[in-house]
């Protein structure tokens, strides 16, 4: 299934993930923009962002904090995988400047998303977020090879 709105991929993303709907979604006079749920413990924020002829999607996936012992080399690594997704230029690791919480970042334009695909970038997502938060990226040297995980279209 194409979706051709950001409305149209809330209620698509209400009905496929049963996320539970607000309690109050927006009259048709005050369209919505942004949506938080959490989807196998991975808290995420889809944006309406519809700048210019293409309207996007942000979705920012939270992996949660870096502990201080780790903080130093976690940022290292983050990097490494940041640079790395570098020609991918929608793709992106960063760090909350409130909370202090590593979270992903990656982009859609609506018209191109395939609902499926789209679930399972987030299903992809939430199991590397589970991943991180067991070793924060930090055991494993071929790590940044895999990083074709990161890439969506």
């Amino acid at each position: 299934m194409t979706i051709s709105t950001f409305e149209q991929l809330v209620q698509c993303v209400y009905q496929h993930l049963e996320v539970r709907a607000p309690e109050a979604l927006p009259d048709d006079d005050e369209p919505l923009h942004g949506l938080e749920f959490n989807h196998h413990g991975m808290e995420v924020k889809l944006i309406e962002a519809d700048e210019g002829t293409s309207p996007r999607v942000l979705v920012f996936c939270v992996f949660g904090a870096l502990p201080a012992e780790f903080e130093l080399e976690g940022l290292r690594k983050l990097m490494e995988i940041n640079l790395f997704l570098g020609n991918e230029g929608n793709t992106v690791f960063g760090r909350d400047a409130e909370s202090g919480e590593v979270n992903f970042r990656f982009e859609q334009q609506l018209a191109r998303i395939d609902l499926n695909d789209f679930i399972h970038s987030l299903d992809q997502l939430a199991a590397q977020a589970a991943e991180w938060r067991g070793n924060f990226y930090l055991n494993d040297d071929d790590e940044v090879a895999e990083m074709g995980a990161f890439q969506f279209a």
